[in-house]
């Protein structure tokens, strides 16, 4: 009974940070704009500590990373925002990876993602980091099932890690520095 009010608790604690930032971002966007607008006059430590802030808590909101690194690559150079994104990811896969099933939000992901459930636990049972490297690199694959599915099956969490870092590494290595280059030929800096 105690574990199930806890659960219950974390869960619409959770819940109501959710709407609340996406209520405020909703109902007063003009407030989220100026405070955005003066967080960049900031010290860029601001920034970056907002964006590992977002980067930790995305993976309960699935929203996928690629909208913080858009987001990062506004304001923050790009290898420091490599570092803070890729520290975001492994925080928030390893949150994914613990809590999912506590939370039970496993049901929603099992729900809304059941084909790549049932394929990915099969392959994930024979070829665990393999597997873990490509789905967590693959842009058209959500990070977050693989990270739900490492932690029921129970993935050796030092393997879970490395495989994640490897896939996302490289990914994010391809947004972040790709779109820099990018960039700077659009623009001629």
């Amino acid at each position: 009974m105690y574990m199930k009010s806890r659960r219950i608790l974390i869960l619409t604690l959770w819940s109501c940070l959710v709407v609340f930032f996406v209520g405020t971002y909703l109902f007063n966007a003009p407030l989220v704009k100026s405070l955005i607008t003066s967080l960049i006059s900031k010290p860029p430590i601001w920034a970056y500590a907002i964006l590992f802030l977002l980067g930790c808590v995305r993976g309960f909101t699935l929203i996928p990373s690629t909208i913080l690194i858009i987001v990062g690559l506004l304001f923050i150079p790009p290898v420091p925002l490599y570092f803070i994104i890729l520290t975001g990811i492994v925080v928030s896969s390893l949150s994914v990876y613990y809590f999912f099933e506590y939370l039970h939000i496993d049901s929603f992901v099992k729900e809304k993602y059941k084909p790549l459930v049932t394929k990915g636990s099969a392959y994930l049972s024979k070829y665990e980091l393999p597997v873990i490297v490509v789905w967590s690199m693959a842009p058209f694959l959500p990070t977050d099932v693989i990270c739900y599915l490492a932690g029921t099956a129970r993935v050796n969490v030092g393997k879970f890690v490395l495989g994640v870092l490897v896939g996302e590494g490289i990914i994010c290595a391809v947004y972040i520095f790709g779109a820099s280059v990018l960039f700077h030929a659009i623009v001629g800096a």
